[in-house]
């Protein structure tokens, strides 16, 4: 269901581009039955929502947080709950939220205590500490920590020159190769986001390569972050520094047990060289290699399609490193 829902809003997210309605919506199927009792949507502020028939629309709604907006509205189509995730980077939790909402309704609850019990599992989760980053984030640290798995079998001290959450120019950097490492879930076309212009700066006397993961979602997995970590950590003899390093992330000890349910295939592993013909936004692509001041922040897509002559053997990277 988590998968049905996150293509239901993809496909909504590509139509409010081309209108004005306050609410973009397309129906969840329900095993074949694609009736209009619970809307999938986003709102005229891109906000991400969902409208739930209920024909009575009496009963006291409960709250959640201030990121969650609950209310009744009426619309053509009928009484409907309306909530509304007014907070993008929760968007995980609200698709595990609606999830749940809809189990509940299908197996017989009314809408406004499928509501309630929905509401009560998340605040679960919230007490519990429970609660994971957004998808891309896992799969962000999971790309890196395969990276890491990968050239430690050789060399155990290669993994310092991974810097993990530390907000430095390049993901991994060791002797004179850097690397940029960038993973996403599987989907049609092969994008990534470089969030800002240094990511795929050269740096004299360095050579630079771009790493790049698909992973596909999957129960029966066999890549977890704890997984990984684990093996990391059977590879390398500084098991405390790793560990210390690895606190620095989003991944929490405590939350072992539900990071292990976030299982994935490995489907497809890319390295691209990245050199002075690589497409990319540096500083030469603006007038006298200076950036406007106006300008406070560049983030750009790049499609791998594009690039595949600067594609190489990812071998190449694991024997550069031994």
């Amino acid at each position: 269901m988590i998968e049905q829902l996150k293509n239901l809003w993809k496909e909504v997210e590509e139509n409010r581009k081309f209108s004005e309605d306050d609410f973009v919506y397309e129906k969840y199927d329900f095993g074949g039955t694609n009736n209009e009792s619970v809307l999938i949507g986003i709102d005229k502020n891109n906000f991400q929502g969902i409208l739930i028939l209920d024909k009575t629309g009496l009963s006291p709604l409960p709250k959640l947080s201030s990121h969650f907006d609950i209310s009744r509205i009426k619309i053509p189509q009928g009484k409907f709950i309306k909530i509304i995730c007014k907070d993008s980077s929760l968007n995980e939790i609200f698709i595990f939220f609606t999830s749940r909402l809809i189990e509940f309704i299908t197996q017989g609850s009314t809408p406004t205590l499928a509501t309630k019990e929905a509401i009560n599992e998340v605040k679960k989760m919230i007490r519990g500490g429970g609660l994971l980053p957004p998808e891309n984030e896992i799969v962000g640290l999971l790309g890196e920590l395969l990276f890491v798995e990968q050239i430690t079998k050789n060399n155990s001290s290669l993994w310092e020159g991974w810097y993990g959450q530390d907000k430095k120019i390049k993901d991994f950097s060791y002797g004179n190769v850097d690397v940029e490492i960038k993973s996403s879930s599987y989907s049609g076309e092969e994008t990534i986001t470089i969030n800002n212009l240094k990511q795929l700066e050269l740096i004299p006397d360095k050579s630079l390569f771009l790493v790049h993961f698909i992973f596909n979602s999957n129960p029966l997995g066999k890549y977890s972050v704890p997984y990984l970590i684990d093996k990391i950590s059977s590879q390398i003899d500084d098991k405390e520094g790793f560990k210390e390093r690895i606190s620095q992330s989003k991944f929490k000890e405590e939350d072992r047990e539900k990071w292990s349910e976030k299982k994935y295939d490995l489907t497809k592993s890319s390295l691209y060289e990245v050199n002075d013909d690589f497409p990319r936004i540096n500083r030469q692509s603006f007038k006298n290699s200076k950036i406007p001041e106006s300008i406070l922040k560049i983030t750009y897509e790049l499609s791998l399609n594009s690039v595949i002559d600067f594609k190489i053997d990812i071998e190449k990277i694991f024997q550069l490193l031994k």
